[in-house]
């Protein structure tokens, strides 16, 4: 299945089944997103995959 020239955006995309499809998206030739609330996951997971852009992300705050 090919992605290129698509955009992806992965909520928890730092570990399990959400990096999991980030990688698999960017290896299908999409550019990626993926959130994250921990700085050390992003961390790592940037490392790991430079190809990836993750931010900082909480999700569960409500705004007004």
């Amino acid at each position: 299945m090919s992605l290129e020239g698509k955009n992806v955006v992965i909520i928890g995309g730092t570990s399990g089944i959400g990096l999991a499809t980030a990688v698999m998206a960017q290896h299908a030739g999409a550019k990626v997103w993926a959130a994250s609330r921990t700085e050390e996951k992003i961390s790592q997971a940037t490392a790991l995959h430079p190809g990836i852009t993750f931010s900082q992300v909480d999700t569960t705050t409500q705004m007004a």
